[in-house]
């Protein structure tokens, strides 16, 4: 079984919202219908609150990722200094991506040996060092996470430089 995360956008309700239950209430109560010991009631509880989460779902308020869907986006915005969201963070049992390895999409020159580099994701990276030879376009790169918040690119065959994400 696919292991799902419930992200709730609940800033969007109105304060002191009574006629409409807020998405996280709504899944809280759909786990607490397991308790009802009647069958029959057990199911209308079920269903109630099962109406509320889909509700919820169709007005953007509750969002479902699975695992796989949060992994490509905590690597899509790989480079980038985000606040701490916490179903970006994972289930803790995961490290952080530390470097990723993609190839390259398009390349523009900055001058002076620097570059804009592109990858197939659609991230744009600039070195911030020169280069010693001109990347190409499907080339593998390895973008690594450096000390203090800075980043190395390597482009197969080659020396890495210190880059830094820019789109």
């Amino acid at each position: 079984m696919r292991r799902l995360l419930v992200f709730a956008l609940v800033a969007g309700l109105p304060h002191g919202a009574q006629a409409q239950q807020p998405a996280v209430d709504a899944v809280t109560a759909m786990t607490q219908c397991r308790a009802v010991p009647d069958p029959a009631a057990r199911l209308a509880c079920f269903d109630e609150t099962a109406a509320a989460v889909e509700r919820a779902r169709e007005e953007k308020e509750l969002i479902v990722l699975d695992k796989s869907e949060v992994r490509t986006t905590r690597r899509s915005l790989f480079g980038f200094t985000l606040p701490r969201i916490k179903f970006l963070e994972g289930d803790g049992k995961e490290e952080p991506e530390s470097e990723i390895e993609t190839t390259i999409d398009t390349v523009r020159s900055l001058g002076y040996g620097k570059w804009v580099v592109k990858t197939a994701e659609g991230a744009s990276w600039q070195t911030t060092e020169p280069m010693s030879d001109t990347p190409r376009s499907g080339a593998k790169i390895t973008i690594k996470r450096g000390a203090l918040g800075s980043y190395f690119l390597k482009v197969s065959g080659y020396k890495a430089v210190r880059a830094m994400r820019t789109g």
